[in-house]
């Protein structure tokens, strides 16, 4: 349900300009283990598009490259389905976008120019979520990929 949902806001918006961001800087700064990485997990039930930091609640989560904010959703409750709850979207041009999922707390809106390393959300465990961690990922016009080839 909410990669239909994903599917749907990369359909209705054509990345702008071209990407001139360089390597994109890690989203929590100082937090570096990974939880569950990009790709199959569960016996191969579950394909993970992206990869799992753990944080504690309200760590602040940085922008990974300058861009715009292009979808914010907020008011997400828990459980399997509200998948990411809180999350957002950012273009970073070139077909480049970062997705930050499970905030408490989103500090952006659409729109509105972010600055790489500025903080743009709070880490939460919103949605389909077993604790507190950014789900984060890195699509290329729309597409999923391995967010460690970027980092």
């Amino acid at each position: 349900q909410v990669q239909s949902e994903i599917n749907e806001i990369y359909a209705s918006y054509e990345s702008e300009g071209e990407y001139t961001g360089g390597v994109m800087t890690w989203p929590l700064p100082g937090f570096t283990s990974i939880t569950s990485y990009y790709g199959w997990r569960f016996n191969n039930t579950d394909y993970h598009t992206g990869i799992d930091f753990p944080a504690p609640a309200n760590t602040p989560i940085r922008a990974s490259a300058s861009g715009t904010v292009i979808h914010v959703r907020t008011g997400a409750g828990y459980g399997r389905a509200w998948g990411y709850g809180n999350y957002l979207i950012v273009d970073h041009g070139g077909g480049f976008s970062t997705l930050y999922a499970h905030c408490t707390s989103v500090a952006v809106n659409v729109g509105d120019t972010v600055t790489k390393g500025q903080t743009i959300a709070y880490v939460g465990t919103t949605g389909w979520s077993t604790g507190y961690h950014l789900h984060f990922e890195i699509r290329r016009n729309g597409a999923h990929t391995n967010p460690l080839n970027y980092l």
